[in-house]
């Protein structure tokens, strides 16, 4: 999760430098709209905080020993 909120730091930086070429991308809203940053960056966690949980929940329910004595 760390790499994900470096990423979206970097991404909503760029993004903020290059407004210019965003305005003739985007319709009908501001290229600098806080609500749209705030919006993308919260469904870009949730989807990278599902991603991470995900293989971790299934290997918590791992027994060590049994695992090792697989390999």
């Amino acid at each position: 999760l760390k790499l994900t909120g470096a990423g979206l730091a970097a991404g909503i930086v760029a993004s903020l430098f290059l407004s210019q070429f965003l305005k003739t991308q985007v319709f009908e809203i501001s290229e600098t709209d806080p609500f749209v940053y705030a919006a993308l960056s919260l469904l870009l966690l949730a989807v990278a905080t599902v991603a991470v949980l995900m293989p971790a929940r299934r290997a918590m329910l791992l027994d060590p020993v049994t695992s090792i004595r697989q390999q």
